[in-house]
């Protein structure tokens, strides 16, 4: 039998490839196209943090099992970022 070689892409590969590489590499032609990218990187990073915050937030009373359990879980990962409120 053949075997399929292909990688499977995570959330984050695909990401990567669409916003482009954010390391600096100390080309004085390239880091300002890494800074944009950075900038990009920041800017989606912010709006997931927002939907994140936003179930643990809107969720906090529920008291429907899953509801909970979706929302304990959203809490903890926010927890884990060590981010004063």
């Amino acid at each position: 039998m053949f075997r399929d070689k292909r990688k499977i892409m995570t959330n984050y590969d695909v990401v990567k490839k669409l916003i482009g590489e954010i390391r600096p590499v100390g080309d004085a032609s390239r880091d300002p196209k890494i800074l944009e990218n950075l900038k990009a990187m920041c800017e989606l990073h912010a709006e997931i943090h927002a939907a994140i915050d936003s179930v643990a937030y809107d969720f906090k009373n529920d008291k429907q099992g899953s509801v909970k359990t979706v929302c304990d879980f959203a809490n903890k990962y926010i927890d884990s970022l060590g981010i004063a409120d």
